[in-house]
């Protein structure tokens, strides 16, 4: 937990977590859905490639999980238009929590954002047509598209190495982020360097797409495993 907790921000007492290991690919998670619903959870949590997250979210619903009965939050990694229409409506419901918009959807965001997004979206189709885009995917692409930008303001005349690399991105402050909100390292919570974008957002799988849950806030106070918190608002 980050010292001093954001202002409005309410830990909740008595959270208790309990993690299971999921093998990568595995074919059949049935008995860690078992184990996992055992202990009568308030909520699931599970980040992975996608075809891992949908493995899980199968085996649960086949132990008799929905979303009304347990909330399930998945990371944006696990955003996959291809496995969520195979899931159907089992994945109804699920939330989950990624980058500041979504990278799927060009009508996540207005303005400079919206546009960038259509980039991402239009160039993914280009160079692989027959590739459902899947959440990682367009994130590795915004993440390839940020770090050319800085390595273009990297010791400008100079070839790039890694120290004028790493002293270029720790003196980043609200840098542009390809398809993203503002980001930099120099602004990073204390002992987390590396966390040089704290903007998020929840999104819903409501059946046909997602919904905005809550719009980016700044998550900077639950990184690197902090305890469960509830911020208030609705």
């Amino acid at each position: 937990q980050l010292t001093p907790t954001p202002a409005g921000v309410k830990v909740i007492s008595g959270v208790t977590e309990k993690g299971y290991p999921v093998p990568p690919a595995s074919p059949d998670d049935s008995a860690i859905a078992a184990q996992i619903l055992a202990q009568k959870p308030d909520v699931i949590v599970f980040s992975g490639q996608a075809s891992d997250c949908f493995n899980l979210l199968n085996a649960l619903s086949n132990a008799g999980w929905t979303s009304s009965k347990i909330p399930l939050l998945f990371s944006g990694a696990c955003s996959d238009t291809k496995q969520i229409a195979q899931a159907g409506s089992k994945v109804n419901g699920v939330y989950f929590v990624g980058a500041a918009y979504n990278l799927l959807d060009p009508t996540s965001a207005t303005g400079l954002a919206g546009q960038e997004i259509s980039v991402i979206d239009s160039k993914m189709k280009q160079y692989a047509p027959s590739q459902a885009p899947t959440g990682i995917e367009a994130s590795m692409f915004q993440t390839v598209l940020t770090f050319w930008q800085v390595l273009e303001n990297t010791s400008a005349g100079t070839n790039p190495d890694p120290a004028n690399i790493n002293s270029t991105l720790a003196a980043t402050n609200n840098v542009h982020m390809f398809a993203g909100v503002p980001w930099g390292c120099k602004t990073a919570p204390a002992n987390y360097s590396s966390v040089c974008s704290t903007q998020v957002s929840v999104l819903q799988w409501e059946g046909t797409k997602f919904n905005v849950v809550t719009p980016p806030f700044n998550a900077a106070y639950i990184v690197a495993g902090t305890p469960a918190h509830d911020t208030g608002s609705s």
